[in-house]
């Protein structure tokens, strides 16, 4: 697997989780209203960037991967 392709998927993905688990702790820490509704509301584009780099992850492995066995094939 060539890592530099595969890097920015990878990076939205962690952020994404940190992002996710820092807003849990928030909705669980801090009882306000405000806050949780905040927080909640941010949630689906946090889970939705989580599945985006996945996705963009699981896209770049297959181009890599694909292009590798074309470059096998020719040589």
């Amino acid at each position: 697997m060539d890592p530099p392709s595969s890097v920015p998927g990878v990076v939205v993905i962690g952020v994404s989780v940190v992002l996710i688990v820092i807003l849990s702790i928030i909705v669980w820490v801090f009882d306000d209203k405000t806050f949780k509704q905040f927080a909640l509301s941010l949630m689906p584009n946090m889970i939705a960037g989580l599945v985006v780099g996945v996705m963009l992850t699981l896209t770049t492995v297959t181009v890599v991967f694909v292009q590798k066995k074309v470059r096998f094939k020719t040589n």
